[in-house]
Parts: structure tokens; C-alpha cells; sequence
């Protein structure tokens, strides 16, 4: 479909002003690509359509569900060094909470140009940063919601196939990240894969002052 020239500028306008209202941010594109054919994210509009999709697969598989409202930024190679705090040179993804007058939400920086699968396995694991952040479960326990979120980041990756991507996160030997997932895997040993965050919850009640680790996992 070839949209003329003058529409396509109508839609954008249209689109980035109620992007604005409701979000804050103002990048609405107009697209008449097919969203499967996107196999590298460097679209917005792209990447909404992802979100939608792994906030039903998190919703189901783990019972993680984020009711603020979630914004992305693709942030290019160039663009990523202009900002204040820093990345390091690692990192495809960061997780940051917002408030817009009164409303709060959640902003996920991500690389651009990562492969689709990728892309949806990093953005998993913001998103359960997000989720952690909302029901304020394990805040104070840096090395255990890193793990949590490298966990769900590796079940996505395995559920896509990459498996030597996936294999590569139980590897790491960081002393947050690292330590973070091999507690978790753990205690998935101990409740199965469904039971994991419920299970995290009733520890959570359990840990004196919200300041230790599950008394549980070793």
C-alpha cells in the first residue's frame, strides 16, 4: 500500500499527539511494513507490537503482569553516549521508573538493531525488573532481582530456540548476576517453573525487614 506523501505526514502528527497524551513521548511513525518481516528491531512501531505480544507470553508462563504503562526507547550506537547515566559498553537494555504529573510508568531503553528474538529476551527481562518494581518484591536484594530477571530472560531465549544464547546467561560469573540466576534456578528445582513467583512472594513475607535473601535458597 503506497500512502501519499501528505497523508503519511497527517498520520505521524495525528499519531505522535496522542502518543504524547498518553505516554509523554511524541515518535509515532507511520509503517506499512508487515511486522512478522522484521526479523532486526529498528522500529518503534515494531517494537510495540513485540511488547504486546511478551506481556501475554509473561502473563501466562510466569504470572508476571505489568499494569503501569510501559514505554520504549530504541536508542542507537550513536545516541546511547549522549546520555547521562551510563550503560557500559554491555549493556543492550536498562530499566528505569517515571512519573508524568501524577502517573507513574515504566521507561525500557534497548538497543536498536537487535535480532527479533533477542530483542524480545532483553526486553523480558526489563519487564520483570518492572514487575518486581510494582509489587515491590525482593527491592533491597540487588543479586536476586537481577537473577530473576536473567532467568526469565533465559526461558525466553530457550523458548525461541537460541539455546547457546541461553546457555551462555547460566555461565556468567558476575558476582550479581552470576550468584542472582543460580539461586533462582534453585529454588525452580524446589517449585517448578509455575510456582517460582508465588513462591517467591511467600518468602518475601518471611524475610525479616525485606533486607535478606529467601532463608530457602541456596
Amino acid at each position: 500500500m503506497d500512502i501519499p506523501g501528505f497523508l503519511k505526514k497527517v498520520f505521524v502528527l495525528c499519531g505522535r499527539t496522542l502518543e504524547y497524551a498518553f505516554t509523554g513521548q511524541s515518535e509515532f511513525k507511520i509503517t506499512t511494513s508487515e511486522f512478522a518481516d522484521h526479523d532486526v528491531i529498528r522500529d518503534l512501531v515494531v517494537a510495540k507490537r513485540l511488547l504486546d505480544d511478551l506481556k501475554l507470553v509473561l502473563a501466562e508462563k510466569f504470572g508476571i503482569t505489568v499494569r503501569k504503562p510501559v514505554v520504549i526507547e530504541l536508542i542507537t550506537d550513536e545516541k546511547r553516549w549522549n546520555y547521562t547515566f551510563s550503560w557500559l559498553e554491555e549493556s543492550l537494555g536498562k530499566y528505569t521508573s517515571h512519573k508524568m504529573i501524577d502517573e507513574k510508568y515504566h521507561l525500557v531503553y534497548l538497543l536498536s538493531g537487535l535480532s527479533k528474538k533477542r530483542f524480545k529476551a532483553i526486553l523480558a527481562h526489563e519487564l520483570t525488573h518492572a514487575f518486581l518494581y510494582e509489587v515491590q518484591l525482593y527491592c533491597t536484594n540487588r543479586a536476586f532481582r537481577e537473577g530473576l530477571a536473567r532467568w526469565v530472560e533465559f526461558k525466553i531465549l530457550m523458548a525461541e530456540g537460541e539455546t547457546e544464547e541461553a546457555e551462555k546467561l547460566l555461565r556468567i560469573k558476575h558476582w550479581v548476576y552470576g550468584k542472582g540466576i543460580s539461586k533462582v534456578i534453585e529454588l525452580e528445582k524446589q517449585t517448578g517453573e509455575k510456582n517460582l513467583f508465588n513462591e517467591l512472594r511467600r518468602l518475601e513475607k518471611r524475610t525479616e525487614g525485606n533486607s535478606t535473601e529467601p532463608t530457602n535458597v541456596a
